[in-house]
């Protein structure tokens, strides 16, 4: 990263934003491992083809006019200066948008997961729906993050089935019920 002109450093000073790094990732779903930047903070990147190329490692096609909106200023050197949030939202509508995390599977792999008596991960998101189910934890603890970063809960089951190919359905039992005889003596 180049060392940003003092008009630059002003404004992001007066704004009250911050400078993280962003990380390299290899993976797409290793994007949401480092996908926990804080508000106000913002990424620097030496021009605008290494912000491009950001964006190409998680997605296939880039709208220009899009990834602008999350630009906060360029520098006098060519630098790009963005929002960090913006850029994460952006890529995580464009991986959703794009279906990309949705497993595509054939008839035969989904008549091969049934025969386990397995479900499909869309179908394993019909059952958390139902249940009303927050699958990967709450949303005032280890699911905190994911909940500022998908815009519905949806997004977020769809992001989080993706990680498995199958899943088991889900059987609940009643244990340690009272026995009727208990309920009798209770009531009298």
């Amino acid at each position: 990263m180049s060392k940003l002109d003092l008009n630059t450093r002003l404004k992001l000073k007066m704004e009250g934003l911050s400078i993280v790094d962003h990380l390299p990732v290899t993976k797409k779903r290793d994007f949401f491992s480092v996908n926990n930047t804080i508000k106000n903070t913002v990424f620097v990147f030496n021009d605008y083809e290494e912000y491009r190329n950001y964006y190409l490692m998680f997605i296939d096609e880039i709208n220009d006019a899009l990834i602008d909106c999350a630009i906060v200023v360029r520098g006098k050197n060519d630098e790009i200066v963005a929002y960090a949030n913006a850029i994460h939202h952006i890529i995580e509508e464009e991986l959703i948008l794009n279906s990309q995390f949705r497993v595509n599977l054939k008839k035969e792999q989904v008549d091969d997961i049934h025969s386990r008596g397995k479900l499909t991960p869309m179908e394993k998101v019909r059952e958390w729906e139902k249940m009303d189910l927050c699958a990967p934890g709450d949303a005032i603890g280890s699911a905190q993050n994911r909940c500022r970063s998908f815009s519905t809960c949806r997004e977020c089951l769809v992001e989080y089935a993706s990680h498995n190919d199958e899943y088991s359905p889900m059987d609940f039992k009643l244990v340690n019920s009272m026995s009727e005889d208990y309920v009798k003596r209770l009531i009298k």
